[in-house]
């Protein structure tokens, strides 16, 4: 039995190594032969080029330029594709639009929607998804937008404000509401309730610091108030201390440059009250040089004339005059200036035309004499049957004179 085995294993294992020998130098030979065989191959073949286009290639084409059509049916009838198959071959081929595209072209209205549902045919999408996919054409609203809208009044405030807009009836009509539910329409865009509220609350700006200053010294709002306004507005918690420092209002320059002209402070008060509005002591000397001005004429003359020893009744004219005073010889005398007033007269004196030709005095008109005569009954006069009778004359339009004397009336 061991040697019967023995020599069946002998004669397997000589033909296999026979057989592997012969494959191996069948390989060989082929692979040296090949470039042989092929140039026969392809000479037959131009010989009689019958070989047709694979039909999955042909519907391709055909998808591509529909006007060859016979031409991809004859390729596909060479592999045993009838006409029928041949054109479910091409419209696989063909493509449409993506969803997105489809979507866009919807909204628009240049497709209906049986051309909407046979481009997600086209995409390969099952029937149960054509309704949502048909939704996603009405868009809605950013978040960002409808917290804007809440806080204007323009969607209803369903506790996403704790301070909504006025509902009194105002002089002005208010812009009308839009009856959409603003969480769903932020849901939409993923945005659930706490989120939109965070994103209505942070819509609008207080009053800006100055004007919250101004409300504090008016005692409107407390200074906690003015902290918080600080920081729900663009600036930056930290300026907020030195930023109240600005409620306080100073004086202007020139209201201190008034001060120092009454005599109620000094330049250096002067100064540093002008270089709070950011103007230097040069700029606040001059200010103050254009804005202070000497004393009248009148006031001077006034002065001089009550001064301890002098008469007020003084017939000396005052230094401005031409005449009171002999100018230096670099002066020059002013001809169109003099002065000339009333001996013992403390006022101001009165100023004359300058000193030229005399002019003729014009004659004086005679005045024509004005007399009235009045006639008055006495009453209970001491001479019975008489009247007085009163005659009073104006001479040179001063002097009027006036004599009475008794009558008998005449019949």
């Amino acid at each position: 039995m061991p040697l019967a085995i023995g020599g069946l294993l002998g004669r397997f294992t000589e033909r296999t190594a026979s057989e592997t020998l012969g494959f191996g130098v069948g390989v060989a030979l082929a692979e040296a032969l090949r470039p042989e065989a092929t140039a026969l191959g392809q000479e037959a073949w131009r010989a009689a080029p019958t070989k047709v286009v694979d039909a999955e290639l042909a519907a391709a084409i055909v998808a591509e330029a529909v006007e060859m059509l016979p031409w991809g049916e004859n390729e596909a009838a060479g592999e045993g594709i009838d006409g029928e198959r041949f054109l479910a071959m091409v419209g696989e081929a063909l493509n449409a639009p993506a969803v997105g595209e489809l979507l866009r072209m919807r909204r628009r209205g240049t497709i209906n929607p049986a051309a909407f549902a046979h481009g997600l045919r086209k995409a390969k999408l099952e029937e149960r998804w054509d309704e949502a996919l048909a939704e996603l054409q009405n868009d809605r609203l950013d978040p960002a937008v409808i917290a804007t809208a809440v806080q204007r009044g323009l969607l209803p405030n369903e506790g996403i404000l704790p301070v909504g807009p006025p509902s009194a009836v105002c002089r002005v009509e208010p812009m009308p509401a839009v009856e959409l539910d603003p969480f769903a329409e932020a849901a939409a865009a993923g945005i659930n309730a706490d989120r939109l509220k965070v994103l209505a609350r942070i819509v609008g700006l207080p009053p800006a610091h100055g004007e919250l200053a101004q409300l504090l010294n008016r005692g409107a709002i407390l200074e906690a108030d003015y902290f918080r306004g600080i920081a729900e507005g663009n600036t930056r918690n930290e300026w907020a201390e030195v930023l109240l420092a600005l409620r306080r209002r100073i004086l202007t320059p020139h209201e201190y440059v008034e001060g120092r002209l009454r005599g109620w402070i000094d330049d250096q008060a002067m100064h540093a009250g002008a270089a709070l509005s950011g103007m230097e002591e040069a700029d606040a000397d001059l200010l103050a040089k254009i804005t202070g001005r000497p004393i009248s004429f009148r006031q001077v003359f006034i002065g001089l004339t009550r001064l301890p020893g002098r008469s007020a009744t003084a017939t000396r004219p005052p230094s401005c005059c031409a005449a009171s005073q002999p100018r230096a010889s670099s002066q020059r005398p002013s001809p169109r200036r003099s002065c000339s007033f009333r001996a013992g007269s403390p006022g101001s004196p009165r100023r004359s035309r300058p000193a030229g030709p005399a002019r003729p005095k014009a004659q004086a008109k005679p005045r024509r004499k004005r007399s009235s005569q009045t006639t008055t009954k006495a009453a209970g006069s001491p001479r019975p049957n008489t009247e007085r009778r009163s005659t009073c004359s104006t001479t040179e339009g001063t002097l009027r004179t006036c004599s009475s004397t008794w009558a008998t009336p005449a019949a």
